[in-house]
């Protein structure tokens, strides 16, 4: 599971470095993951970005399931 989780965040952070993911992320998902992001406790880190990410793609992904906007 180790093996799983590891490559999962390979591939979300590699994904989320490339320009093209960029802009489509920003476009159409409204998240901008250029730009630092501020959490009341200080900046996120990376790794709290990539889950982040992964949280509201997923999030989206589901309510678009359900018949939610799109």
């Amino acid at each position: 599971m180790d093996e799983v989780t590891a490559l999962n965040y390979y591939i979300m952070e590699r994904t989320l470095k490339t320009p093209v993911n960029q802009r489509v992320l920003l476009e159409d998902a409204k998240i901008d993951i250029t730009k630092p992001t501020y959490h009341t406790e200080g900046v996120i880190t990376p790794q709290q970005k990539v889950l982040d990410v992964q949280r509201a793609l997923l999030s989206k992904y589901v309510s678009e399931l359900k018949g939610g906007s799109k």
